[in-house]
């Protein structure tokens, strides 16, 4: 599942794209990795911040879809956001 969440301080308040997994849809597991970087959490379950200008949402809304035809395994899922 890929969700918008969201954090920072007040005035820069900044979204990113998260990133979890599950195996029956109850249990998550939000991941750890290192794709993106967040002061205080080297290692995170962040896929994309958007840092240019907080106050510009631009990954509102947002989606991720399954390109079936791509045949590269690596970018058979595409991230669209405003």
């Amino acid at each position: 599942m890929w969700y918008l969440g969201a954090g920072g301080p007040p005035g820069r308040y900044q979204s990113s794209i998260c990133y979890a997994s599950s195996r029956d849809g109850l249990r998550w597991n939000r991941g750890d990795f290192d794709h993106v970087t967040y002061p205080g959490a080297p290692r995170n379950n962040l896929v994309f911040r958007d840092e240019r200008a907080p106050e510009v949402r631009r990954t509102h809304p947002m989606t991720v879809l399954l390109d079936a035809a791509e045949p590269d395994p690596a970018r058979r899922f595409k991230f669209v956001a405003f």
